[in-house]
């Protein structure tokens, strides 16, 4: 950590000189030295000691010049952690203490950044709220005159009976690769590539098989249902044609 950095103070007499920081990290490890291990200090804390002091002393041997401001600018330190300063131009600026760098909030993209990170705070027990009703809601199967429907928190996949070339039973599910779409331990809904038969559309919950392997002119679907009986019922009546 460097501690070499200088700031600038004004003395009684109005006269501007530099402030050594170093000096006074240097005062308070030689204090340190004389407690014992157990009440030490580590460096972070002792660098965090010397700016406070720092900053009291560049406050307050400015404060009597009587020029009527500050060489630091700890009134723009909310907790001293957040800066918020808008006569600084500059959105990102280095942290108060130690290494890194931090952002302005008072600029106007610190104040989008604060509020995007604010809704995505706000937005995480929705989110997860979300994802537990993907991963326990039951995958429906309706098969009419005309077509069959795929059905989870909405409408997934709608196929005309026409459309099906081969229908088949699958009693496990073959190894499967994601390319796109939702992959849950208990839901799969998207594009997989399939061991055996390629790039397939899944509408499944691979812990409840048995599969339906449906082939049409433009794709293969690999479709689940909420129990065993309603997926053999569903292939039995598509078969039977």
């Amino acid at each position: 950590m460097n501690t070499e950095v200088k700031t600038i103070v004004i003395k009684r007499n109005g006269e501007e000189v530099s402030f050594d920081k170093s000096k006074i990290i240097n005062a308070v490890k030689k204090a340190n030295n004389g407690v014992s291990k157990i009440h030490q200090l580590n460096e972070y804390q002792i660098t965090a000691v010397a700016d406070t002091i720092a900053r009291r002393a560049q406050e307050s041997l400015t404060a009597e010049s009587g020029q009527g401001f500050f060489a630091d600018d700890d009134c723009y330190w909310i907790y001293g952690l957040i800066y918020c300063n808008p006569n600084d131009k500059h959105l990102s600026v280095n942290n108060r203490v130690g290494m890194g760098m931090t952002f302005n909030f008072a600029h106007w993209a610190g104040k989008l950044i604060l509020g995007i990170s604010a809704l995505l705070l706000l937005a995480m027990p929705l989110l997860g709220v979300w994802m537990i009703r993907l991963e326990t809601t039951p995958i429906t199967l309706t098969l009419n005159e005309n077509e069959l429907v795929a059905t989870h928190t909405k409408e997934l996949c709608r196929l005309e009976r026409a459309e099906i070339r081969s229908a088949a039973l699958l009693e496990a599910l073959p190894d499967a690769v994601k390319l796109s779409g939702t992959g849950f331990d208990t839901f799969l809904q998207g594009k997989f590539r399939v061991e055996g038969y390629g790039v397939c559309e899944l509408c499944l919950n691979p812990e409840t098989p048995p599969f339906l392997l449906l082939e049409t002119a433009e794709e293969t679907w690999l479709l689940g249902a909420e129990s065993t009986a309603t997926a053999q019922a569903v292939y039995a009546e598509l078969t039977e044609e």
